[in-house]
């Protein structure tokens, strides 16, 4: 069976299921929820199952431990990055030296180049300000806060959730 089809139907599986655990069994709760199941499918379809002109991703192929691990990570990076911010705001030091750089990145699937300019976004001090091919240009509060992405880290962490080798 094509990997599609057996996503698709296994995603289907699990929708049923999900409905038939939290509804009653009578006729109403039943067609309803078969209403709703292929409603929600039909929506979610585009979302699991990325096509572009040149390859097919889906979002089931992810390493969900590395995820799980990368936004505990991306947690401890926010809050680190929070205290940064607050030591530049409060001491009377002139540390700001904003600036912008564009790096590329290797990373290929769609939602990885998405997961990484969010990362950079909600990460304070930094912002990604556009995404175009395979370059992302950032700005930053100063050179500290542009650290992560110049030794690679946000890539090879994200390049493990989607499976990428990446040296």
């Amino acid at each position: 069976m094509k990997t599609h089809t057996r996503l698709g139907f296994s995603f289907l599986t699990l929708l049923v299921l999900i409905w038939l655990i939290f509804s009653s069994f009578d006729n109403k709760h039943l067609y309803f929820g078969l209403l709703v199941i292929m409603l929600s499918y039909n929506w979610c379809k585009k979302i699991l199952f990325i096509s572009t002109s040149k390859n097919k991703f889906y979002i089931f192929d992810l390493n969900w431990i590395a995820l799980a691990e990368y936004m505990l990570w991306l947690c401890w990076q926010i809050f680190i990055a929070n205290i940064h911010v607050a030591k530049i705001i409060l001491s009377n030091k002139n540390d700001l030296d904003p600036q912008v750089m564009i790096f590329k990145s290797d990373l290929k699937h769609p939602l990885a180049k998405s997961l990484l300019a969010n990362s950079i976004t909600l990460t304070p001090g930094t912002i990604t300000l556009n995404v175009f091919a395979d370059n992302f240009e950032v700005h930053a509060l100063n050179e500290e806060f542009t650290h992560l992405i110049k030794v690679g880290e946000l890539n090879k962490k994200i390049a493990k959730i989607f499976k990428v080798k990446n040296d």
